[in-house]
């Protein structure tokens, strides 16, 4: 469809496609190896293109924004070792403040995440997908890593 900005799609498939170069300790370690490949990724010429707009990908600027955002818009929320219902609630409520922030919120899972829990994390989702607002369509991603 002419108009529609594949910006979101773009970022998903490049996370999809993401291999972290090692498996870290922590979470920042993650957030900073998926921002390096993303502005690599993301800023890439297109051929197909013949504008070629540049993509920003900035670490959370403050308290109540995502792990990395995309151009302002997409907010990425990166959790490692998924393993308890509290874990589980919290993100729940970060998401709830992010869709004030972004027009699109994506999940990144790293390390060892809890089959358990992750199901709890796709029915929520699944819930706000449902109820999506015709007047500010947002859209959600859970890419498991």
């Amino acid at each position: 469809m002419i108009g529609i900005d594949p910006l979101y799609d773009n970022v998903v498939e490049a996370i999809n496609r993401w291999k972290p170069s090692a498996e870290y300790t922590s979470e920042p370690k993650y957030r900073d190896d998926l921002q390096g490949y993303l502005l690599k990724v993301l800023n890439r010429p297109d051929p197909m293109s013949l504008i070629n707009q540049s993509v920003i990908v900035r670490k959370e600027a403050g308290r109540g924004l995502c792990d990395l955002e995309v151009n302002r818009r997409i907010g990425i929320e990166l959790k490692r070792n998924l393993k308890s219902k509290e874990m589980v609630d919290r993100l729940t409520g970060q998401i709830n403040n992010y869709e004030r922030e972004y027009s699109d919120i994506i999940i990144v899972l790293v390390g060892n995440t809890d089959t358990n829990h992750f199901q709890h994390l796709r029915m929520d989702i699944s819930r706000r997908r449902d109820r999506i607002n015709l007047m500010d369509p947002k859209r959600y991603a859970i890419i498991k890593k």
